[in-house]
């Protein structure tokens, strides 16, 4: 089995001073359905819309997980695991998890990143940090 790490969307706010994301980002992640069954559309900032961001962000990591597996794989994604200890909207916390994640990084075989929600600033730290250690970067798609 090839080792993998896995890139897939997490964080639930768009807030560029902790996410390291973009407005333009936000404009694009920040709709997802509550709930309620409404759609939320705008600012990541509202409890109830970023909830609903890592609600959907989870299931979506919970798809790719299986994807990988059923490709004979052995995936690991920091974002699932380190979140359930550390508060990501906590800059330190974040950083602290961004960090132990790429400690890993030597470990894989190579990265993939899934897109179907777009690639976001965490996702862009864990691309950037794997092609500078001359790692393999492949890109996919479960969705499409």
């Amino acid at each position: 089995m090839q080792r993998v790490i896995l890139e897939s969307p997490y964080a639930g706010g768009c807030r560029p001073d902790i996410y390291h994301t973009f407005w333009s980002d936000c404009r694009t992640v920040c709709e997802v359905q509550l709930p309620s069954g409404h759609i939320g559309r705008g600012n990541c900032e509202t409890g109830a819309l970023a909830a609903a961001m890592i609600a959907r962000n989870r299931a979506y990591l919970a798809e790719c997980l299986r994807d990988s597996l059923l490709r004979g794989e052995a995936p690991f994604a920091s974002h699932g695991l380190y979140t359930a200890a550390l508060d990501d909207a906590v800059p330190e916390e974040r950083e602290l998890g961004i960090m132990a994640g790429f400690a890993w990084g030597p470990a894989a075989d190579k990265v993939v990143v899934y897109t179907d929600l777009g690639v976001s600033g965490g996702m862009r730290q864990g691309i950037e940090a794997a092609l500078a250690r001359g790692a393999d970067v492949e890109y996919r798609e479960i969705r499409g």
